[in-house]
């Protein structure tokens, strides 16, 4: 899902699963989670308000399935939902980033100043490009929930620091 915000700034929002109820669930690994997760998490928040912009319908919920990582694998859901209240503190949150991408407060790193390559990110052409560009308006929504194929990242590959790898390709971070 796609909107624009002012000043023509897109911001994009992939959902694991938007069910015929209306309701949003976010797919994670790893340790269980809690109530105040759920109802504190601002991707929920943010898939929530895409959800609304698109489909004109309030979601009936957002929640978490949470893949349990235990001997024997347990599935855990927790649901909450979300209001204009927790819409608007968001958008705050975002203008706020955008004025400080915007007057440059940010100091961007050296390109080369990190280990990332193209041969182990799939991101690195396009990193790259845009910092080397300067290229502006761009917003990056990771959702990090810890597994590849080959099962929990920080096992396979750890990831490290996701802020440096993007500050090294002169992204605002």
């Amino acid at each position: 899902m796609v909107i624009t915000l002012p000043n023509n700034i897109e911001m994009t929002s992939i959902l694991d699963l938007a069910t015929t109820r209306d309701e949003i669930l976010d797919i994670k690994t790893g340790k269980r989670k809690n109530q105040d997760d759920v109802d504190n998490d601002r991707q929920l928040t943010f898939q929530s308000l895409m959800f609304k912009a698109k489909t004109k319908r309030e979601p009936t919920a957002v929640g978490f399935g949470v893949l349990v990582d235990n001997k024997t694998p347990d599935l855990q859901l927790l649901q909450s939902t979300r209001n204009d209240e927790d819409y608007q503190a968001l958008i705050n949150t975002i203008n706020e980033a955008i004025k400080g991408i915007q007057a440059g407060i940010f100091s961007p790193a050296s390109e080369m100043s990190w280990w990332c390559s193209e041969a182990s990110c799939g991101f690195f052409r396009t990193c790259r490009f845009i910092g080397k560009n300067k290229l502006s308006n761009l917003i990056s929504v990771i959702d990090r929930n810890n597994i590849q194929i080959d099962g929990m990242t920080e096992n396979v590959m750890p990831l490290e620091s996701l802020k440096a790898k993007y500050e090294a390709f002169n992204w605002h971070v």
